[in-house]
C-alpha cells in the first residue's frame, strides 16, 4: 500500500502538492534495537569534531597559517644572500660583500683581518693571510725574502768576501768559509801571509805584524824579536863588550872596532884603547898597550 501512494504522488502533478507533508507510515524491517542512521551520522560528526579539537595544539595566538607550512623566522644564511658568493675573508651584509667595515677588496687584494692587503707585497700577509715575513725582510711576488745576515766585523768585499748565514764571512760565490790561517783573496781561500812571517811577527789580515799585539812598526823601525826597534837598538840590550849593529849584538873587535863596521887593517892595526883615549879604536900595534 505504501508503494502505491508514493507512485501516485510522483505521477500526478496536480496532487504533488498534496503529497508533500503527508506522513507515510513505513513498516520497519527489523524490530530490534538499532539506532537510526541519521542519528548515527550525527553522533559520528560530533565525535570527529571533538577529536580534532582535542588534538589541535593550543596557541596563545592563532596565526591562521596551516600547520603544514614552515613559518619563515627571518633568520637566513647571510652568505646565501650574496650572488655570486663572497670571496674568502669577506662577509655578506644586506646582499653586499664587504671586508670589515669597508667595501669588498679590489681584484688582486685579499681580505685579511678586516683589511684589504696585497699578498704580493704585504710583509704581514705575504702570499696568503697570516704569513708574516721576518723582521727586516721583504715580500717579493708573494714570497718572503729573508733579511741579509749581519757580519761583524764587516767582510772584505774587495777581496771577494760576502756575509752568509749565520753572520760569518764566506769566500767567493759559494760563500765557503776559509780554514784557520787562510784568508779570502780575490774570491779564493789561501794563506793569509804567503811565505809566512819572520820570527817575532804574526800574520794579521794579509800582513805580518810585530809581536803578539799586532802592532805595525813606525817608519825608521823594524820588528826584531817581536819589538819595533831602531837600527841602533837591540833587544835584549848588549853587554859592555858588545856593539848593537843592525839590531844585533856583535863583539867590539877588529871587525867592529868602537863602532859598527869599523875594521882594523890586518897585521898593521889592532883594536885597542890607546893611552889618553877613552874608546876603542884601530891603532898601530905599537901604540896599543
Amino acid at each position: 500500500m505504501s508503494r502505491a501512494r508514493l507512485f501516485s504522488c510522483f505521477v500526478t502533478g496536480a496532487s504533488l502538492g498534496a503529497c508533500v507533508g503527508i506522513e507515510m507510515p513505513t513498516t520497519p524491517r527489523d524490530s530490534g534495537p538499532r539506532a537510526d542512521r541519521a542519528d548515527v551520522g550525527a553522533m559520528a560528526d560530533t565525535i570527529t569534531t571533538q577529536d580534532v579539537a582535542s588534538d589541535r595544539p593550543t596557541s596563545p595566538m592563532d596565526t591562521g597559517v596551516d600547520s603544514g607550512v614552515t613559518i619563515d623566522s627571518g633568520i637566513a644564511d647571510v652568505q646565501a644572500m650574496c650572488s655570486p658568493a663572497c670571496r674568502p675573508g669577506h662577509r655578506c651584509e644586506s646582499g653586499v660583500c664587504r671586508c670589515g667595515a669597508s667595501a669588498a677588496c679590489a681584484l688582486g687584494q685579499e681580505c685579511c683581518g678586516d683589511a684589504c692587503v696585497d699578498p704580493q707585497s704585504s710583509l704581514a700577509h705575504c702570499g696568503r693571510c697570516g704569513n708574516a715575513c721576518m723582521a727586516g725582510g721583504s715580500c717579493n711576488a708573494g714570497t718572503c725574502i729573508d733579511p741579509p745576515p749581519m757580519c761583524s766585523p764587516a767582510c772584505d768585499t774587495t777581496q771577494g768576501e760576502r756575509c752568509v748565514p749565520p753572520g760569518v764571512c764566506g769566500c767567493g760565490e759559494s760563500g765557503v768559509r776559509c780554514a784557520a790561517g787562510q784568508l779570502c783573496t780575490a774570491g779564493v781561500c789561501g794563506p793569509a801571509c804567503p811565505g809566512g812571517c819572520p820570527a817575532g811577527e804574526m800574520c794579521v789580515g794579509r800582513a805580518c805584524v810585530c809581536g803578539t799585539t799586532g802592532a805595525t812598526c813606525a817608519a825608521g823601525t823594524t820588528c826584531r824579536g817581536g819589538r819595533c826597534l831602531r837600527p841602533d837598538e837591540c833587544f835584549p840590550a848588549c853587554t859592555s863588550a858588545q856593539l848593537c849593529c843592525a839590531g844585533a849584538c856583535v863583539a867590539n873587535d877588529a871587525s867592529n872596532c868602537g863602532s859598527c863596521g869599523t875594521r882594523c887593517t890586518p897585521f898593521l892595526e889592532r883594536c885597542c884603547m890607546p893611552l889618553g883615549l877613552g874608546s876603542l879604536q884601530c891603532a898601530p900595534t905599537f901604540v896599543c898597550p
